[in-house]
């Protein structure tokens, strides 16, 4: 396997994780809290891409999986391809959420802590400027 190829494994565990992202984001109620079911996902899910192999190829695997067109110029980050790729929220939403785990990234919040994290720091928007205007 050379450059900028996924193994079969790689293949799959993204594809599983595309699906499972994807239907927990359509399956949301209306109700506030619930993105944060989708949100941590995505931050487990997010520190694994890098493990499974080159971010090139691990973007264009998601591009070829999902139905979500992805720029793949703000997909850089495995946490926004993450979003690009299972989130039907508008462009300023997946921005703000995947701007907000950034900031629990950094800040070294872990999974299980992530919806108290960010509430203590405002909400997903107060996190998502808060990392905007440290980067």
């Amino acid at each position: 396997m050379g450059g900028n190829a996924l193994g079969p494994r790689a293949h799959r565990v993204i594809h599983e994780m595309v699906e499972k992202l994807t239907a927990i984001y359509s399956g949301l109620s209306r109700k506030k809290d619930d993105i944060f079911t989708y949100l941590i996902e995505v931050y487990v899910n997010a520190a694994e891409l890098p493990r499974l192999g080159n971010a090139s190829a691990v973007r264009s695997a998601i591009a070829n999986i999902t139905s979500h067109k992805i720029d793949l110029r703000t997909a850089r980050s495995p946490v926004r391809l993450l979003i690009e790729g299972t989130c039907e929220g508008e462009v300023k939403a997946r921005s703000r959420y995947a701007n907000a785990l950034r900031f629990a990234k950094v800040n070294g919040c872990p999974p299980a802590a992530l919806r108290t994290f960010i509430g203590e720091n405002g909400g997903i928007e107060a996190c998502a400027k808060k990392y905007t205007a440290c980067r």
